[in-house]
């Protein structure tokens, strides 16, 4: 993650990391599209991987966090799935097969998830979404959005 730091400080202001599931804050005054973009580029021409970069602004992380359908006690142990592109479906057409795996609704860009057994053992996990809803998603805990939100108040 040091060495994506540095990288992505050649190009973008601030860049902070967190933890090494490729967590990235950065300062810029390019669009999304223009940041996600280059992210991609860099780690392809730098590292040789294709890796698909998701970017959200501070509000949008913000919002997303603010929206969660859970209750007090249960959030704190939820994840968000997040998605790279916005969704079509509901929550009616996806159905839940893990009733007694998982808790879960469906908006249009996250899906507000709580596992009941914990999320190892969840069979509603990234995969599952991806799979059902033909998207890439990636899937970030509590915990984690909050840590990415206060690292974007500097």
């Amino acid at each position: 993650m040091a060495d994506l730091r540095q990288l992505l400080g050649e190009s973008f202001e601030d860049v902070k990391t967190y933890v090494q599931s490729g967590n990235i804050v950065l300062k810029s005054e390019n669009s999304k599209t223009e940041v996600k973009n280059l992210v991609e580029d860099l780690i392809k021409s730098n590292y040789g991987f294709d890796v698909p970069a998701l970017v959200k602004t501070r509000p949008e992380i913000e919002e997303i966090i603010s929206s969660c359908t859970f209750e007090e006690g249960e959030i704190e142990k939820s994840y968000f799935v997040l998605f790279y592109s916005e969704l079509s479906k509901t929550t009616e057409e996806l159905g839940n097969p893990y009733q007694d795996d998982a808790k879960f609704t469906l908006t249009p860009n996250c899906v507000y998830l709580l596992p009941l057994k914990g999320y190892g053992r969840c069979k509603a996990n990234n995969n599952f979404f991806e799979r059902k809803l033909g998207v890439i998603a990636t899937t970030r805990n509590y915990n984690t959005m909050l840590k990415l939100l206060t690292l974007s108040e500097s």
